[in-house]
């Protein structure tokens, strides 16, 4: 992949970043290698879940908080 700089963090985490100047904004996005297929027999449902959490929110972290957090920013999620 042309001017894409990766590196993995000490956890795994494969971090990939392209440096666009065309615009004065900053974007990430988030991609999991991991869903259903990977679940253990008798525990199907945990990705789709998981992925719930994300935009339906936790009991300690709202639905609308990390939206709210990303607007005051000045972003759009």
């Amino acid at each position: 992949m042309p001017d894409i700089h990766r590196t993995t963090l000490a956890n795994g985490l494969q971090v990939l970043l392209k440096e666009i100047h065309t615009t004065p904004i900053i974007s990430s996005w988030v991609w999991y290698r991991v869903g259903s297929r990977d679940e253990p027999s008798g525990r199907s449902g945990i990705s789709h879940w998981v992925e719930h959490m994300q935009f339906k929110g936790t009991p300690q972290f709202p639905a609308s908080i990390m939206d709210k957090i990303i607007a005051r920013e000045g972003g759009v999620s």
